[in-house]
């Protein structure tokens, strides 16, 4: 099936108009006969030519076809050839260091996927190929920080060819989905499973009860109700009660508080937080002078594809911890301390439509949601029978993942049109100069 990736260069076809005129308007002018005597011509006729004729037909028909020729490159053509969708067996795909805790837990499934020739690889780089012998292995996790699962995703789509059974088996872990939601010409069924017994014990640890948050709006009323807003989405989203109190001085800040957003402009120092309970986490404004800058937020979690502008910043003073957000030059925007008894978020910007329109996006829950719910390593784990539905990280959802009985293969058909092109050139130039040499 022939397709133009550009359909708007045909109308360079129009351009055929110009031959045919120049081959309807090509009049000869008469030559001049000399006589001896005119006496026997009659007087002069004005009679004209009322009808116009193309005397070279192949040459025209040459010249329009050169001019579609050019239409036709300008559209960029494409041969699309549709083929019958693999129907070879598929892969079981899972991290290495997963892969016993998987078999033990599916191994009715798998091993029903393996009589039918179902291959195990592993879900990293490479896809490298396991043995079912590895399933008593005890692999070590990747000494590099992994590539999200949407990347890897997108990377096993290419590897494979459409319509290949996967089934994938991950953890749920929030910070492995970032990007863009990916979809993939693969049949993809996708399971999740909470890693080890500590993130089901956290997972216990962060559900059970009210979360206390404390407010410390000062003179940044807007900037609260921004944070409002937020924490409300979040109870929502997880479904946990949070409690929302506002204070004003730092002696209101009690053990019982599991977070505290301190908002007022200038930043804490080391004494007051020297006197605040042990094992709290606390966000606070950082930061001294006060620079103007375009550039954007970049949260590492959810869909890039939404950009969150970035016009106003503070200066970074010395080391404060493990960045968590940066802007579009690498800069820490968010960072996270945690060498002390408390968890110190320190934040150098503002939540103020006049310094981002993070609060104006729908990603202010969705960024906040990893700090509230897993201050010490940035990372939230969530309950492998809720992972369907947290659509805000974003997790795939099967139905938005594209699977195709067929899958199609495009060839352009541009160097065949030049050479076509070439011929039907030279062709007729060499029409045109025997013409001429005859002439002659």
């Amino acid at each position: 099936m022939l397709q133009l990736l550009y359909p708007i260069g045909l109308l360079a076809a129009l351009g055929i108009i110009i031959p045919v005129v120049i081959h309807l308007w090509n009049i000869k002018s008469g030559k001049t006969l000399k006589i001896g005597s005119i006496s026997l011509l009659g007087t002069a006729s004005n009679q004209r030519a009322t009808h116009l004729k193309i005397a070279d037909w192949p040459l025209l028909l040459l010249r329009c076809l050169l001019v579609l020729l050019l239409a036709l490159l300008l559209g960029r053509p494409v041969y699309q050839a549709a083929h019958p969708a693999a129907e070879e067996a598929g892969w079981i795909v899972v991290e290495k260091q997963h892969l016993g805790r998987v078999w033990k837990e599916n191994r009715k499934a798998l091993d029903a996927l393996i009589r039918k020739g179902f291959e195990i690889h592993d879900f990293n780089t490479g896809f490298e190929k396991l043995e079912l012998c590895d399933t008593a292995t005890l692999f070590s996790g990747p000494a590099a920080v992994p590539l999200s699962y949407f990347s890897l995703l997108k990377q096993l789509d290419a590897e494979k060819r459409p319509g290949t059974r996967v089934y994938l088996y991950t953890e749920n872990r929030a910070g492995r989905f970032e990007g863009s939601r990916p979809y993939t010409h693969l049949r993809l069924n996708w399971k999740f499973f909470t890693a080890d017994t500590a993130a089901v014990e956290q997972v216990k640890k962060t559900d059970a009860g009210k979360l206390l948050v404390l407010v410390n709006a000062a003179a940044q009323q807007l900037d609260a109700a921004y944070i409002r807003s937020a924490l409300n989405a979040i109870g929502d989203f997880t479904r946990r009660e949070i409690e929302i109190r506002e204070i004003s001085t730092m002696g209101q800040v009690k053990s019982p508080a599991a977070f505290v957003f301190w908002l007022a402009a200038i930043p804490v120092t080391k004494s007051q937080l020297q006197q605040l309970p042990a094992g709290i986490t606390f966000f606070s404004y950082a930061g001294q002078k006060t620079e103007k800058i375009s550039s954007s937020v970049q949260l590492k979690t959810g869909n890039s594809a939404e950009q969150v502008s970035l016009y106003q910043r503070k200066g970074v003073n010395g080391d404060n911890g493990r960045a968590i957000w940066t802007d579009a030059y690498g800069s820490t925007l968010l960072s996270l301390d945690t060498s002390g008894k408390i968890n110190h978020y320190q934040f150098y910007s503002r939540f103020n439509q006049n310094w981002t329109n993070l609060v104006w996006s729908n990603r202010l829950a969705e960024a906040l949601l990893p700090v509230l719910l897993a201050p010490k390593n940035g990372e939230l784990v969530f309950p492998s029978n809720t992972a369907q539905s947290l659509q805000s990280i974003p997790l795939p959802i099967s139905n938005k993942i594209k699977s195709a009985a067929v899958y199609f293969t495009s060839q352009s058909l541009s160097a065949l049109l030049w050479w076509l092109l070439l011929i039907v050139f030279f062709l007729e130039r060499w029409i045109s100069y025997r013409k001429s040499v005859y002439k002659l």
